[in-house]
């Protein structure tokens, strides 16, 4: 049986996170569907007005970043140092 929703998972400051689920509470929801339906509300009211869309994509453009480092995380080093060994080496 296929879905009707797909998860979306949002992270947000511990006071919101209250207000939201004092909110649902209140009105007797769940906080996914006052998620979903203020984020609804908000695009409708974005797509109906050409200079609040504007105003929302000029503060959403993301930074630019070199196709070279695209992917690419410096890993931190873990552990001591491997020494290295003095002497000979083992050979059969």
């Amino acid at each position: 049986m296929p879905r009707n929703t797909v998860p979306l998972f949002i992270t947000m400051p511990p006071e919101e996170r209250d207000r939201v689920a004092a909110f649902a509470a209140k009105v007797g929801r769940p906080m996914g569907w006052i998620a979903r339906d203020a984020l609804r509300a908000y695009m409708d009211a974005a797509e109906r007005d050409a200079e609040t869309l504007a105003r929302v994509r000029g503060r959403m453009t993301a930074p630019e970043v070199p196709a070279a480092k695209v992917g690419r995380t410096v890993q931190p080093k873990r552990g001591a140092p491997v020494k290295a060994k003095k002497g000979k080496p083992y050979v059969r």
